[in-house]
């Protein structure tokens, strides 16, 4: 699935880390083995950071950590997640930077519906970048 690969990547490289760090010992995790809610505060935090950098090419803060991650935390899927920042105000405004920079122009709203798409999608920005940069005015 191309759309979780980057976060599925990030969220092994970590927990790979942190096993052979020992960091998942009971103690830590919460008592005899149940670190369960840690754990799930980590990988959403991770998996937030990495669709923050995906779409709108910064870190999360740590309110966006906060708001998507106890939506992860009480079951909304990671898809749904990435769907509510495509669809965000500051992904308009991202798009519409790389437009500018690139293009000279803003995106019409046909290009911005089929961005907004592609990044829900699991397209990224650095993607449309490159776009961009190669097609310029013609993006297809």
């Amino acid at each position: 699935m191309r759309a979780c690969s980057s976060w599925m990547r990030s969220l092994l490289i970590v927990g790979l880390a942190w096993a052979v760090a020992g960091v998942w010992t009971p103690a830590i995790a919460g008592g005899s083995g149940g670190g369960d809610g840690l754990k799930k505060r980590v990988a959403a935090r991770t998996v937030v950071d990495q669709l923050y950098r995906d779409i709108l090419a910064r870190p999360a803060d740590e309110e966006a950590i906060k708001l998507y991650g106890r939506a992860l935390e009480e079951g909304k899927s990671v898809e749904n997640v990435r769907k509510m920042i495509a669809f965000s105000p500051e992904a308009g405004l991202v798009i519409n930077d790389r437009f500018k920079k690139f293009t000279g122009r803003e995106a019409t709203e046909p290009e911005m519906m089929k961005v907004r798409k592609e990044l829900n999608e699991g397209g990224t920005i650095a993607q449309l970048e490159s776009k961009l940069a190669k097609h310029g005015r013609k993006l297809k």
